[in-house]
């Protein structure tokens, strides 16, 4: 797949915001950047594989977990332009700290860290843009992180659930939403029985507090979208 197929994508990323279309194309030939596809439930990073770039995520989706093959736990889920391995940014190989699984079919873009680091002897501006853009980010990435902890140190399952779901909506700009995941992953990404939660959602949705069908999920007027815990 050309880069040059993928522009309208690439230019939309915010890793590549307010550099051209042709300065894109010049980045990533420079860079040695490479394009790869994943199927559905394809492996695309297994926890403790070497790193030795970047990799954004183009198309689709994919679910990131910690310790997949013993007792999963959901991290997140990485949508277009999500950024992996930057935790590992300025070491020429470091271990995946998680695996990521293919949610939907999958377009990654992958930049070796020892290119995006170091600039070559022309000193292009726009690698310093990208370079700017990359922070803004990790800084995202970090404030999902921070966000993580606050749903997660509710002190029941049913305050878990609706923080997410309140912040999910918020962050949807709508009340009404569907989420990426299943009923098992929600349970791992809420550090919770699967079993109990199914119980919560029950509950919840017979007091008239949300509404869901499969992965769909819709909160009343009774809890109203709130400023963020984490404002």
């Amino acid at each position: 797949m050309q880069f040059r197929q993928l522009l309208p994508t690439l230019e939309n990323l915010p890793l590549f915001y307010k550099i051209s279309s042709d300065d894109i194309l010049a980045l990533l030939d420079c860079m040695g950047a490479s394009v790869k596809t994943y199927q559905k439930g394809e492996s695309i990073l297994t926890e403790g594989q070497d790193l030795t770039g970047l990799l954004i995520l183009l198309k689709g989706s994919a679910l990131l977990y910690k310790n997949a093959d013993l007792a999963p736990s959901l991290i997140d889920t990485a949508r277009e332009g999500h950024v992996l391995g930057a935790a590992s940014i300025g070491r020429d190989i470091v271990p995946s700290m998680m695996s990521a699984t293919a949610a939907t079919r999958c377009v990654t873009l992958s930049i070796p860290f020892r290119r995006l680091m170091y600039q070559c002897n022309r000193s292009c501006p726009f690698h310093h843009k990208m370079v700017e853009n990359l922070v803004i980010s990790i800084s995202e990435e970090q404030r999902k992180l921070y966000e993580k902890i606050y749903i997660l140190s509710q002190k029941t399952i049913r305050e878990k659930l609706l923080t997410f779901l309140q912040e999910t909506a918020r962050s949807h700009g709508t009340s009404s939403f569907t989420l990426p995941y299943g009923r098992t992953e929600l349970a791992h990404y809420l550090c919770a029985d699967r079993s109990a939660l199914t119980r919560e959602l029950n509950r919840l949705q017979q007091e008239g507090i949300l509404s869901f069908r499969q992965n769909t999920y819709s909160l009343s007027d009774k809890i109203p979208l709130s400023r963020s815990g984490m404002d």
